[in-house]
């Protein structure tokens, strides 16, 4: 059952929907979902909505949302920043809080959404792990050649579109958002992104162990997704911070995990987190 939401954020409406099972396992966390900043709360090729109905046909409940300035929320969509992300997250794991008190949270994002969904759960006592998906990062922890990778990922998606008749319709009606054109070849480093990056990126210099030690925190990268190269930064990250670090690499397949049976690995990934951090674990089986 799908039921709408309205999350206030830093004086902003936020729309989003509550994905609330017919029988909800009372022991179960709620997923809070957090897209990457050029989707909206269906995340990238819908995965998303897809695997917030897997966990609904398991009686997990869970909450997909539009960053402001994004999809259905208030907001300029220029305004959109790394820092407005981060907000925004926090504001949404403060009202699952208020619907379901006496559950715990975990975290699945994707792309840059990962480095919002990281900071909320360094700052969240609720949040007990996070599931990311094609974690990224920028700034002076990330390498040339990680840089120059990430370039052309980007250019072969953007020339691989080229091919399907609704690009070429985009084109043709100037329907074409060129600065997200531009972070997608950049890896996000457009200029809106870097102050924030700097001071919000997880693992910033000078990194002080979490208050909540004990989280888990699963990185899963598609097998041609160039951000995999630096996941021995985020290992270290954990590290820091005093979490579980877990590495899943699927098989052919991008950050986009967007290809034929992905979508299915990442709902068996996501559903194993769950299950561990179910008050009662017994109570969630099930799961491939």
């Amino acid at each position: 059952m799908l039921k709408p939401l309205t999350i206030i954020s830093n004086g902003s409406r936020l729309r989003g929907i509550l994905h609330e099972p017919e029988e909800a396992d009372p022991d179960a966390p709620c997923v809070l979902f957090m897209a990457g900043p050029a989707t909206t709360r269906g995340g990238p090729h819908r995965v998303h909505f897809v695997l917030a109905t897997a966990l609904e046909q398991h009686g997990v409940r869970s909450i997909r949302f539009d960053y402001r300035g994004r999809g259905e929320s208030d907001g300029d969509d220029a305004a959109v920043s790394v820092r407005t992300m981060i907000e925004d997250g926090i504001a949404a794991q403060e009202h699952a809080l208020g619907l379901f008190p006496e559950s715990h949270l975990v975290l699945v994002a994707n792309c840059l959404g990962c480095v919002a969904a990281l900071r909320v759960l360094e700052e969240s006592r609720t949040a007990v792990a996070g599931v990311l998906l094609g974690a990224t990062h920028f700034g002076e922890t990330q390498g040339t050649k990680t840089r120059l990778r990430e370039f052309g990922h980007g250019l072969r998606i953007y020339l691989g579109k080229l091919r399907r008749p609704d690009t070429w319709r985009k084109l043709l009606r100037l329907d074409v958002d060129w600065h997200r054109v531009a972070g997608a070849l950049l890896g996000h480093s457009a200029r809106k992104y870097r102050p924030v990056a700097q001071a919000s990126r997880p693992g910033a210099y000078g990194l002080r162990p979490s208050r909540f030690p004990g989280k888990t925190a699963a990185f899963v990268w598609g097998a041609d997704d160039p951000s995999l190269s630096e996941r021995g930064f985020y290992a270290r990250y954990c590290a820091g911070h005093r979490w579980h670090f877990r590495e899943v690499v699927v098989e052919e397949c991008d950050r986009s995990f967007s290809r034929p049976g992905a979508v299915e690995q990442l709902s068996s990934i996501i559903g194993r987190i769950v299950a561990e951090r179910a008050h009662s674990p017994s109570s969630l089986g099930g799961w491939p």
